[in-house]
């Protein structure tokens, strides 16, 4: 009677590690999801400022070269230096995924030209879709474009 008293201790101490353990997995893939969250909007948050720092090449680091219209916004933001830049981010919806998180931004984006110190604020809501590549979070996906255009008045 003794070694089936000890069986079924052992099963119930089984079974609590079991849960135990299922339930640090949904802890762990909830910081996850956490952190991928927490490092995506740090990769949007340092392009503004690299933005308003006037350096495009660091700008740009946060996006996958394999994005659709890289160049083009990689021309863009380099032509943003020529002025002061100032920018507002607002998130306004997150979506986490396995593999990737999107984002919804209202970015306000001021430009101040540096010869004639004349200001023009756009507004614009921007989707973004950041990914891992090269275990790495990158800018995958950014749209529109145009509020960047430094040739738009």
């Amino acid at each position: 009677m003794a070694a089936i008293g000890r069986n079924r201790a052992f099963r119930v101490s089984a079974a609590v590690c079991v849960v135990a353990l299922i339930s640090l997995g949904i802890a762990v893939r909830g910081a996850a999801a956490h952190d991928a969250s927490s490092d995506a909007r740090a990769q949007v948050t340092a392009v503004a400022e690299a933005l308003s720092a006037g350096d495009a090449v660091e700008a740009m680091a946060h996006f996958s070269k394999s994005m659709p219209e890289y160049e083009k916004l990689k021309g863009y933001f380099e032509g943003l230096s020529a002025f002061q830049v100032e920018n507002q981010l607002n998130i306004t919806d997150e979506d986490d995924a396995d593999t990737c998180v999107n984002l919804t931004i209202g970015w306000d984006i001021t430009l101040t030209d540096l010869g004639t110190d004349r200001s023009r604020r756009r507004t614009g809501e921007i989707h973004v879709k950041l990914a891992p590549v090269d275990s790495k979070w990158r800018i995958v996906e950014f749209a529109p474009l145009d509020i960047f255009n430094p040739q738009v008045q």
